[in-house]
């Protein structure tokens, strides 16, 4: 029933990941000529629910000489095993300014305020 119907095969398979990462402009490129070149993938991926934790990973992830790497360059905390990740608070700062991450999340503008105030020191400091 299906055959035909799931672009995904030996050949073409499906990746997921986190919805916020960097690339770069090769990228980029490839997700636009891709998405020009076949859309049955693309078609496919509208009726799934989060097709941004996929989409762009599956293309990517089957293009071959790319370079991918699983870290996203951010800072977030799942330690609560919730559907969102923690909000960030002066207690993260320590582990925040330590690792190897150029963005952050998730902040929230009352109860990450000393955090953020934190942050802009260091931001302002350059």
């Amino acid at each position: 029933i299906t055959k035909g119907r799931i672009p995904f095969g030996e050949d073409f398979k499906a990746y997921c990941g986190e919805v916020w990462y960097c690339a770069n402009h090769r990228c980029a490129a490839r997700l636009i000529d891709f998405f020009e070149a076949d859309r049955k993938v693309a078609n496919h991926y509208r009726t799934t629910l989060v097709p941004e934790e996929s989409y762009p990973q599956t293309v990517l992830a089957n293009t071959p000489g790319l370079s991918l790497s699983q870290n996203i360059l951010r800072y977030i905390d799942w330690t609560e095993r919730k559907s969102n990740p923690k909000i960030l608070t002066e207690v993260d700062f320590g582990s925040m300014v330590t690792s190897t991450a150029h963005f952050a999340r998730k902040f929230d503008v009352e109860k990450s305020r000393n955090l953020l105030s934190q942050l802009d020191e260091i931001v302002f400091k350059f």
